[in-house]
């Protein structure tokens, strides 16, 4: 009998990929778009596994762009369909080849030109939310670099969701979880953290004028300052 060479011996499962076939049959059975899933002690607790493979099964549920975790808030049933489809563009971008330097530029490239767009097309709501964002980064000291840094990446969402641009804001999207574990060095004294601070301050103020070109230079020189940082 000639074996059919586009069929291949089957291999047995890795725990992770039991645990997450497990969690795609809980998102698709039995919780709904936008639902809160449970806990990862709850989780690690129903399943039976150790933390490690449930982070790692759920990663894989994240890249498929089946759920999105939010800082803070826990893991969720994502709602948001077109992020599926950025997932191999994030695989694509992060492939071990591209360097922190040519994303970090390729950001400065996108932010100094969505803040122009976001200063002609942010309301007054939206200038009161990304106000609380930078007082809240302006009151953060060492060592609480965790809150400092989610406060700062949702000044960055909020601005470019401003913008009201769906494609741009996939685009940075899919820049800061790539950038991720790099944002978490470069900042460390107070003196940096009261620095990091200003720069936004100086952003939001241009963003208030409604002043496009005073917004790029206000974004330019923040990310050349945290280019510096990062080349530390």
């Amino acid at each position: 009998m000639t074996r059919n060479r586009v069929l291949q011996p089957v291999k047995k499962q890795t725990l992770t990929e039991m645990v997450a076939e497990q969690l795609i049959r809980l998102v698709r059975m039995d919780l709904k778009t936008g639902d809160k899933l449970p806990s990862e002690r709850q989780l690690m607790k129903q399943l039976e596994v150790g933390r490690s493979s449930l982070r790692e099964a759920m990663r894989s549920l994240e890249i498929m762009g089946l759920v999105e975790t939010r800082s803070g808030e826990g893991t969720f049933v994502n709602n948001d369909k077109s992020r599926i489809f950025s997932k191999p563009l994030e695989w694509g971008v992060f492939d071990g080849e591209k360097s922190t330097k040519d994303l970090l530029e390729a950001r400065t490239v996108f932010e100094v030109a969505i803040v122009a767009l976001t200063a002609g097309r942010i309301t007054d709501k939206e200038l009161d939310v990304i106000e609380q964002t930078v007082k809240k980064m302006e009151q953060t000291r060492p060592p609480d670099l965790e809150s400092f840094l989610a406060t700062d990446l949702r000044f960055h969402e909020l601005l470019v969701r401003a913008a009201k641009n769906d494609v741009l804001y996939e685009t940075m999207s899919l820049t800061y979880r790539i950038l991720d574990k790099e944002r978490t060095s470069g900042i460390s004294t107070e003196e940096q953290y009261r620095k990091s601070a200003s720069f936004h301050r100086n952003i939001f103020e241009a963003l208030r004028k409604h002043d496009g070109s005073a917004a790029k230079e206000a974004m330019d020189a923040h990310m050349k300052w945290t280019r510096l940082l990062l080349d530390k």
